[in-house]
């Protein structure tokens, strides 16, 4: 009787595990995620960085991931349509600076343009001020080129694609 009750427990904690697991992986299913990779220079007074950068699109959140070759992720950006732009870790004032010329909203819009090729027309997306360039363009083998120019102080260059 001992052994049986065993058995009956074992078969019960298996049905559970295999039925939460199957409910896991149908509720990540249910959020439609885009993953994008790429590359990009960053310059600022004459000095010049690779990085490596990834991008998360959500319906109501962009996630991105820059790192530097063999180094690894160095700050996450997330960018909420709702709770604006939160940087980890936490950077220079100047750089803070940068999130602040335009609103949050329009550097979700830009970048889920940019992302979408559906949304892009011309397969160009633009937005200025008088302080900032943004540009993306996507070419007829899906590669996304992005620039963009801030003060004239700052440039970045760079690449992504599907993950």
């Amino acid at each position: 009787m001992p052994n049986s009750c065993n058995s009956i427990n074992k078969i019960i904690s298996l049905c559970c595990l295999v039925f939460l697991t199957s409910c896991a992986s149908l509720s990540q299913l249910t959020v439609p995620e885009k993953s994008f990779i790429g590359k990009f220079n960053f310059t600022h007074n004459k000095d010049s960085s690779n990085f490596n950068f990834k991008i998360k699109l959500f319906p109501d959140e962009i996630i991105i991931q820059i790192g530097k070759p063999l180094l690894g992720n160095l700050i996450k950006i997330n960018i909420n349509k709702l709770r604006g732009v939160t940087v980890y870790p936490a950077v220079q004032k100047e750089y803070r600076e940068l999130f602040q010329i335009i609103s949050s909203e329009d550097y979700f819009n830009f970048i889920e343009e940019c992302l979408d090729h559906k949304r892009i027309k011309n397969k160009q997306n633009i937005i200025t001020n008088d302080e900032v360039i943004f540009k993306c363009s996507i070419d007829d083998n899906g590669l996304i080129s992005i620039s963009t120019e801030v003060k004239e102080l700052y440039y970045l260059k760079g690449m992504l694609k599907n993950e």
